[in-house]
């Protein structure tokens, strides 16, 4: 599959290509500081969850889900898991798909803002995307982590 790929920081483009790009993303990952699955009742249970009362649960793609809904902005989830204190630290997510469609989030980490994402997919069907995102800021590892 040929792909056009662009990074960026910001706004700012610093690299533009194509090509063929094969690429594997272990979820969770072989070694890890710690691990939740949204939309499993015990690991959620285990990481404290809170959630709007407009979020809710369900399997997508073959896999367990929280979802915060669409449909209803300002709808939010949250969970505490211990990372390295005062130390960048990767978070690695699988999103489902039910379609094509863009997903977006904000991440915050001991309620200081990270960042919005946006999470693009434009095959139809069910399926997934994985990817990675760091946390640098010494605000987003404080309490836990």
């Amino acid at each position: 599959m040929s792909l056009d790929v662009a990074f960026v920081d910001g706004d700012v483009e610093l690299a533009r290509g194509k090509g063929a790009v094969a690429t594997s993303l272990t979820l969770p990952p072989a070694s890890s500081v710690d691990h939740v699955d949204f939309g499993d009742t015990a690991s959620e249970t285990a990481h404290g969850i809170l959630a709007a009362a407009t979020s809710g649960t369900n399997s997508e793609a073959g896999f367990t889900r929280r979802y915060a809904h669409s449909l209803y902005p300002g709808s939010w989830f949250s969970a505490v898991l211990d990372v390295p204190k005062g130390r960048p630290f990767a978070v690695r997510l699988r999103e489902t798909f039910d379609g094509a469609k863009t997903k977006e989030f904000n991440l915050y980490a001991d309620d200081v803002f990270v960042g919005r994402y946006l999470v693009p997919r434009t095959a139809t069907g069910n399926g997934t995307i994985a990817h990675q995102l760091i946390v640098d800021s010494p605000g987003g590892a404080g309490r836990h982590g």
